[in-house]
């Protein structure tokens, strides 16, 4: 079964550094899944169309959108159109955009699953149970699913593959912390 993560970047360099993140995660758990995992990033430039022809290339059974809010307009187009290019795919949203309103991209059918918060357990827990649905042994886990308790950052495996090919001249970024200790009211990241 293959599951490919994808992200609308605002740019050509940047890196989805949530997809690898995720990747890693899993294939930590789970090496095997390193050949049922891709990632491939998108630009919000990129038309639509364009968008839609490389998810479809790659035949997934399970799409995992990582969600911002610059780009959740054109990712619910996307995921929209995709179910009915590729009925029967599992369509999964994440990222901070889904902390709040969530509930409508599940309630509209537009998302299968939607993961809150950290979510590299969450992620690894619901593909697992997927694919032993999959098998016939796993629960219908879908809906609303809440990320666990905070993880040590220094317990999570790097995010990217140690061959970085396919990564030149693209912004390589790393995590030191997540979120702020801060409530400032001003802050859209409070």
């Amino acid at each position: 079964m293959l599951t490919l993560l994808t992200s609308l970047c605002a740019s050509y360099t940047h890196t989805p550094l949530a997809l690898y993140a995720l990747k890693a995660y899993a294939v930590s758990r789970e090496p095997d899944l390193a050949e049922e995992i891709l990632i491939e990033s998108f630009t919000i430039n990129q038309t639509d169309g364009f968008i839609l022809r490389g998810i479809y290339r790659r035949k997934p059974d399970a799409v995992g959108f990582s969600c911002y809010g610059w780009n959740m307009e054109k990712t619910v187009r996307v995921a929209s159109a995709l179910r009915k290019l590729l009925p029967g795919i599992k369509i999964i949203f994440g990222g901070p955009e889904m902390a709040a309103e969530h509930e409508e991209y599940l309630a509209r059918g537009i998302a299968d699953a939607v993961i809150r918060g950290e979510g590299e357990q969450a992620f690894y827990e619901w593909l697992a149970d997927w694919r032993s649905r999959q098998k016939g042994t796993g629960s219908a886990k879908r809906g609303d699913i809440p990320a666990a308790v905070p993880l040590d950052l220094s317990r999570l495996p790097f995010p990217y593959p140690r061959d970085l090919s396919g990564l030149e001249n693209k912004i390589i970024y790393y995590e030191a912390s997540r979120g702020c200790p801060f409530s400032c009211g001003y802050c859209l990241s409070s």
